[in-house]
Order: C-alpha cells, then structure tokens, then sequence
C-alpha cells in the first residue's frame, strides 16, 4: 500500500506530532505539500467554502499523479493520529471489508443520520451515505480515475 500524507506547510507542528505518533511498522509514507483555500480559490459551482475546494483539490492533485498505481492508495491528514497498533487493526478490518470496495475511511464523523444514515455491511464495516472529515483514506485504484471525473465535472 502505497502512504501518503497531506501536510499544510503552514502547520509544521501538526506534520511534527504526525511523525512522532506514526506506527513504526508501517510503510514509509511521502508527502503531498497541500494548497490552502487563500491559494486556490473555489469556482463558482462549487457550493462549499473555499478550505473544502483546497481540500478536494488537494486530493485531485494527489489521484491525479497516482492513476497508474495498481495498490490502495492511504491518504492521511497531518492532524491525523494514527495509533501504535494501526497496521494489526486495519489489517483485522481489511479482512470484513467486501471484495468490490472503492474507498474506505478510516475517520470521520456521519454527518446526516436521519435523512442518509450509514449502512450496516457487516459487524465490522459501515457505507457511510453523508461523511465529515478525511483524516484518513484509503482508495482502490479503481476509484481513483472515478473520483477525478466527479469533481472535474460541475455536479
């Protein structure tokens, strides 16, 4: 699996809290130095703020150099904490999630449980339906060239 970590360059003391809490047994990881929403600015169809294109943007940029990546793809938030025993339990959940996954997220908060509550998958995975927060993401290659038409496109 390839690891990627999404930094802001303006918050170096969350890149250095990332690497001190980063679990000794993982992969080593890159780094996508981040753009800010003062630095993108948002188009006109976009309906959200200017930090939430940053941050879609940020994310394109990122699919859009892994295409050919034939491994999931793990994208981690600076502000992300990954705990000591992050591989042994992702691995313990790998092993529920279904075969046709697109993308899993590993934090984040349901946002919308009365109108588009998740679904229950099994014991271990919920679909989410309306998810907050991207701390930590993982994506099938298939996915990836999905989700780059999606937000290319004004919806």
């Amino acid at each position: 699996m390839k690891i990627i970590v999404m930094h802001l360059a303006s918050a170096k003391h969350r890149m250095k809290s990332f690497r001190e809490n980063y679990p000794k047994d993982l992969p080593d990881f890159s780094i996508h130095y981040a753009k800010s929403g003062a630095e993108t600015g948002k188009p006109e169809w976009w309906q959200f703020s200017e930090n939430l294109w940053s941050n879609a943007v940020n994310f394109m940029d990122i699919w859009e150099s892994h295409l050919n990546i034939t491994e999931p793809l793990l994208i981690f938030e600076d502000d992300a904490k990954p705990i000591p025993s992050f591989k042994e339990d992702f691995e313990r959940f790998l092993k529920h999630v279904p075969d046709d996954w697109d993308v899993l997220y590993l934090g984040g908060g349901h946002t919308d449980n009365k109108h588009a509550p998740p679904v229950e998958v099994n014991d271990h995975v919920l679909r989410c339906r309306s998810l907050w927060g991207t701390w930590a993401v993982v994506y099938a290659p298939k996915a990836i060239p999905v989700l780059l038409d999606f937000y290319r496109e004004p919806n």
